[in-house]
């Protein structure tokens, strides 16, 4: 027994872990973090890719061909001697029905996509370890009043005994003291095993591991503020990753609807070469060699895929539009449910603390009169379950209402904001 207090005492002398420095240290170890950040920067080197579609492409060639056939100093058929030359070119498309500018928009939104996605996994990671931390605190909760009933038992069990020795006690109310003490004991094992699990899966939510338990601490952040109904539908539709996702899917899909039109119009090419050219690795007696030229090239058919192209496009664009309506509604209902439970459990919790501040001047009565020896064991029992009952019940609503601040502020896009 005094080794499974002297456990308790331990755990509650260890160092000491906030909801905050969990998430911290998991957006600083966690490997989706770390692929998230990647994201990220590859949407950063997408960007630069829009500049170079404005630029011309150039090259450097160098080459050689040696051709069969009659040369002009003889008529009869043979190889030739080897025709070499080296030269820089130049392509720059000087119009292409306005491709690339719609290319390099359709670019710029495919980066903000992937900024998103990227977003959306580290608040994966951010619930996850919220959800961890929250399992643990309760089990924390409940072996913080189990050790006070354990305590109690063992005082009332050793009066018990000197009662019992002097003939003031009978052997009946003993043994009720020693059943209530060692059930209590049984249950601070199962406790302690459930808290190590917990403590594990925490860990690795903040990917970490092998590290010392530490007890976390119950002042758990203000997410969410107190912001009106209206505040939250407005931060919903403006910063929810979902709906930013899907707008970004409509607008990307005009985008390649202007790619796809610009098929239809003429491609107007700038190609320019300068270089030596020579015979018979002849360096010396090289000549130089100049062209520029301008080309239009126009797709007059292709068996109507630009036609067929143009139009699923067209159906795509619309169904983004539906998905993202869809989508809003779903959000605008569900962020305000969130908020009518919300505001229930605000309620709730008040009432909670009543009773738990009556429960416990209950107990501390009742366990007055029970030292004095006018209050059975079992009404002192009775007062003392009560209290506990209280105190969980009230320490349990109060996670949960966390619980509701974490969904509302993640439905409103501003769950990283608040965590840092």
């Amino acid at each position: 027994m005094k080794i499974l207090l002297l456990w308790t005492s331990l755990l509650f002398a260890a160092d000491t872990l906030s909801l905050q420095e969990s998430i911290a240290q998991a957006l600083k170890n966690k490997y989706a973090i770390r692929l998230a950040s990647l994201d990220s920067s590859q949407a950063d080197n997408n960007r630069m890719l829009i500049p170079g579609s404005f630029l011309p492409k150039i090259n450097g060639v160098l080459g050689g061909i040696k051709t069969y056939g009659v040369s002009n100093t003889s008529s009869k058929e043979k190889w030739n001697d080897v025709q070499g030359s080296s030269y820089i070119e130049l392509d720059y498309i000087l119009f292409d029905g306005l491709r690339m500018f719609y290319a390099a928009d359709l670019t710029e939104g495919l980066a903000q996509a992937k900024e998103l996605k990227a977003k959306d996994q580290v608040e994966m990671a951010i619930i996850e370890v919220v959800v961890q931390y929250l399992s643990m605190l309760s089990i924390q909760k409940k072996i913080e009043i189990l050790e006070l009933e354990i305590k109690q038992a063992q005082v009332l069990v050793d009066k018990s005994l000197v009662k019992k020795g002097l003939g003031l006690h009978t052997s009946r109310n003993h043994i009720q003291q020693e059943i209530l003490l060692n059930q209590s004991l049984s249950e601070q094992i199962i406790l302690k095993n459930q808290h190590l699990q917990a403590w594990n899966s925490l860990q690795l939510s903040m990917g970490q591991k092998d590290k010392q338990t530490a007890i976390l601490r119950e002042d758990l952040p203000n997410w969410g503020g107190v912001f009106s109904k209206s505040e939250w539908l407005q931060k919903v539709q403006t910063n929810n990753s979902q709906i930013n996702l899907l707008t970004l899917m409509e607008i990307n899909r005009r985008k390649e609807i202007g790619i796809q039109r610009a098929s239809y119009f003429p491609w107007l090419y700038f190609n320019g070469k300068m270089g030596r050219s020579w015979t018979k690795y002849d360096l010396k007696n090289s000549k130089t060699d100049t062209q520029i030229g301008l080309s239009l090239r126009w797709n007059i058919f292709n068996g109507f895929q630009n036609k067929t192209g143009l139009k699923n496009l067209k159906i795509e664009q619309r169904k983004s539009l539906l998905l993202k309506k869809q989508q809003s509604s779903f959000l605008d209902m569900e962020i305000l449910a969130l908020y009518q439970e919300r505001e229930g459990f605000m309620q709730r919790f008040t009432f909670e603390e009543k009773a738990l501040a009556f429960a416990k001047q209950n107990y501390e009565l009742s366990d007055t009169l029970y030292r004095q020896g006018s209050l059975p064991f079992y009404e002192w029992k009775e007062a003392f379950n009560l209290w506990k009952k209280a105190e969980l019940r009230c320490f349990e609503v109060k996670l949960a209402k966390f619980v509701l601040d974490m969904e509302m502020v993640q439905l409103a896009g501003i769950l990283q904001k608040e965590t840092m």
